[in-house]
This record gives structure tokens, C-alpha cells and sequence, in this order.
């Protein structure tokens, strides 16, 4: 997840399943969000009107505070037909 923050919105994302399905995801938003505001984000947390896949990583052109950064890259996806 270390280039998350390189995939561009639009960018098709496929995850193999272990039964050999394939789930096909298009990138609908990408965004840095402070850690804090993350944990009661609804858009990542609360319902939606369709099946996703939310990626989360550390964001690392974010500020530092205690030796920690204080944001996440945030990727929200939705499946579309392959």
C-alpha cells in the first residue's frame, strides 16, 4: 500500500478470490483524512448503496506527531461488472 496514493480516480482494481472469482472494483475517491476524523467517517464506515472495498494505509506526506503520521490515505472503490 505503499503507492496507494498514486492510483488515480477512474483506475480499475481486480482482487482474486480464494475460490478463483475475481471481484473488479473502479476507484470512485481518493483522499488524506486526519486519523481522528477516520474513525467515525461515515463514508468509509456507515452504509452504502452498493457493495466496496475501502483501502486504508498510513499517509506518508503527512505531518508526524509523537513519531506517528497523522493522517491515512483513503481509497474508496465499488464493484462494477468485469
Amino acid at each position: 500500500f505503499w503507492k496507494l496514493s498514486d492510483v488515480s480516480v477512474g483506475a480499475r482494481v481486480t482482487i482474486g478470490c480464494n475460490d478463483g472469482a475475481s471481484l473488479h472494483l473502479q476507484v470512485i475517491r481518493k483522499a488524506s483524512v486526519d486519523k481522528t476524523t477516520l474513525e467515525v467517517d461515515q463514508s468509509v464506515w456507515g452504509d452504502a448503496p452498493s457493495p466496496r472495498v475501502i483501502l486504508i494505509t498510513c499517509d506518508k506526506k503527512s505531518p508526524r506527531k509523537g513519531g506517528h503520521l497523522t493522517n491515512n490515505y483513503v481509497v474508496w472503490t465499488q464493484v462494477v461488472s468485469s
